[in-house]
């Protein structure tokens, strides 16, 4: 008889506003220099007119389009965070979403990343490991499959998952070839 070792790990419903306010910073801080980058490109093709436009309502409008920004993307953090469970067996850890707890737009934004190949639920065997980095906001294990387009053969492990020592531990035995 050969018994099977099965974990199962969620993050923490304490941990979603921290999980959810570091994801979205680095989200927001892309938009942030793409949103740089489009006025950098308007004032150069539109003249100072873009300008005025911005100027004339203060910095009201910028900063209620930041904070609408950051606000539908914290809310989209904590309903992943809240969707997110990790596996861990003798031979795999993987990355499972329920789907059934996904708002419409985290549905949405699942279903049209499939079309590209991103898959939300990730499995990499334990002997397919290429990388593991223990940093202070989680564990990120990297397989050798790992796809830099579509996020593929990579799952990160949150410091606000529970029983993250007991994780980490199990972490820290498996070897990298």
């Amino acid at each position: 008889m050969c018994l099977y070792l099965v974990m199962m790990y969620r993050i923490l419903p304490e941990g979603y506003g921290s999980y959810a306010w570091r994801n979205a910073l680095r989200v927001f801080a892309l938009i942030f220099v793409m949103f740089i980058g489009l006025i950098l490109i308007l004032r150069m093709s539109a003249g100072a007119g873009v300008f005025r436009v911005l100027a004339s309502n203060g910095p009201f409008l910028p900063l209620l389009l930041i904070a609408m920004i950051l606000g539908i993307r914290l809310m989209q953090e904590r309903n992943l965070a809240a969707a997110t469970c990790f596996v861990l067996t003798e031979d795999s850890v993987s990355k499972v979403m329920n789907y059934d707890q996904l708002n419409m737009g985290n549905r949405r934004a699942v279903r049209k990343g499939a079309n590209y190949g991103s898959n939300m639920n990730q499995t990499i065997a334990l002997n397919n490991i290429s990388k593991i980095d223990f940093k202070s906001s989680g564990i990120r294990i990297t397989g050798r499959g790992y796809n830099f387009l579509t996020g593929n053969g990579r799952i990160f492990i949150p410091k606000e998952t529970e029983k993250f020592a007991e994780i980490t531990r199990f972490f820290q035995q498996v070897k990298v070839e």
